[in-house]
């Protein structure tokens, strides 16, 4: 919901001004960026990079994917856009992303 407070004409008192409302399932086509993934380096194999690619393959869309590959005992994080692969933000895919050890966020 959009919109702005404001004082009528002849009335002292604020309102609300509502100027647009969106559905929710609408937003995340017109609002997201992106999935952030954030990988741990001790987490990360060749058997989830496999997985994770299938996942993307399953669920292909028009949303960018980005990695942040960290190292806990060190501290050390590498940020990395994926310039190829884009998916589709929905249930499925935030299912199967929860079952890993990684942290995801949408933008």
């Amino acid at each position: 919901m959009k919109g702005r407070i404001e004082v009528p004409p002849r009335r002292t008192e604020l309102e609300f001004v509502i100027h647009s409302i969106d559905l929710l399932h609408n937003l995340k086509d017109s609002k997201a960026n992106g999935v952030h993934l954030k990988v741990s380096t001790k987490s990360l194999d060749q058997i989830m990079i496999s997985d994770l690619n299938n996942l993307f393959n399953e669920n292909s869309g028009r949303c960018p994917v980005h990695f942040t590959i960290y190292d806990p005992l060190d501290g050390v994080e590498v940020r990395m856009p994926s310039k190829t692969i884009k998916v589709d933000l929905n249930n499925k895919l935030f299912k199967a992303l929860k079952t890993y050890d990684l942290e995801f966020e949408i933008k």
